[in-house]
């Protein structure tokens, strides 16, 4: 077989399918048109003489030796980018971050724009589906994750702690009274949260409650942080939330702190990277941008 080298077109094509698993997303990203994105993987299978991708009932895979080629390429386009970035003297380009909807609508998103002023030539997209963010390490660049940071093939630096508050209505707090010990919230008509791991959960289990104890106790169940918030607001019970959650709440006095007691959590929150790739200026300005907060 005579030598081969693709273009860098046809290599960046190849990367943004082979991320998107999709013709049409690539070419939107690419700013191309499908049929110029699908010429270029075409001519990049004939010239390798390799099949890259297969198709199974209208969904697109990567073979085998498509993903390991792929794992090449993209650390190829990386150094390529970081290279010229470094020769520019900028840092450019667009960077996937992964994150808890909880954390980027509450703690991230407000300061965005602090980072956009940083680096105006830097795009985030945010990514939040926890099934994903938790499960597929190669969907991002960098991410927020919580827990005990150690994660296999991450990197992870530490970036803040996880710390619970009780919160409820000013006039809820009027009624019940100010909690001295954390079992004092039992007075309080309760928010449950049911997702896993549960703030309200870990609350009570603090106070000496075994889980049956929790599960037979009355109140309100519900499954985000954003519902919670909402229906404490109008009063209709005590709330256990992360800090950073109801800070602006708090701020404004639709809702006040009902122990002064806090309940440090175990897990925390960490910035992590894959630790396949390689440096990159980008993601390392979004770190820094990051463990800076």
């Amino acid at each position: 077989m005579a030598k081969y080298l693709p273009s860098t077109q046809a290599l960046q094509c190849f990367d943004a399918v082979a991320e998107l698993l999709s013709v049409t997303r690539a070419s939107q990203r690419l700013n191309m048109t499908q049929s110029a994105v699908s010429r270029q993987i075409a001519g990049l299978e004939a010239g390798l003489e390799v099949q890259l991708f297969r198709r199974e009932k209208q969904r697109l895979f990567l073979t085998e030796r498509g993903r390991a080629y792929w794992e090449e390429v993209r650390e190829l386009l990386r150094r390529l980018h970081n290279a010229s970035q470094k020769l520019q003297g900028k840092v450019s380009g667009r960077i996937r971050l992964g994150v808890e909807p909880a954390i980027a609508s509450r703690w991230l998103v407000p300061r965005l724009a602090a980072f956009k002023q940083r680096h105006p030539e830097l795009d985030i997209e945010l990514l939040t589906d926890m099934e994903t963010l938790y499960h597929e390490a190669d969907s991002y660049d960098i991410a927020i994750l919580y827990g005990l940071g150690s994660w296999p093939d991450l990197e992870a630096e530490f970036l803040m702690e996880d710390t619970l508050v009780a919160v409820c209505a000013p006039a809820l707090l009027q009624q019940f009274g100010q909690i001295t010990q954390r079992r004092d919230a039992l007075r309080f008509p309760l928010l449950h949260h049911t997702s896993k791991p549960s703030s309200s959960g870990a609350w009570l289990k603090a106070a000496g409650l075994a889980e049956h104890e929790i599960d037979a106790l009355p109140g309100s169940r519900l499954q985000s942080f954003s519902l919670i918030e909402q229906v404490a607001a109008e009063g209709l019970g005590l709330a256990i939330l992360p800090d950073y959650f109801v800070a602006a709440e708090i701020q404004e006095g639709k809702l006040v702190l009902a122990c002064e007691e806090s309940l440090p959590c175990e897990e925390r929150y960490f910035v992590v990277r894959p630790k396949r790739f390689g440096e990159d200026l980008a993601v390392n300005a979004v770190k820094q941008w990051l463990l800076g907060l």
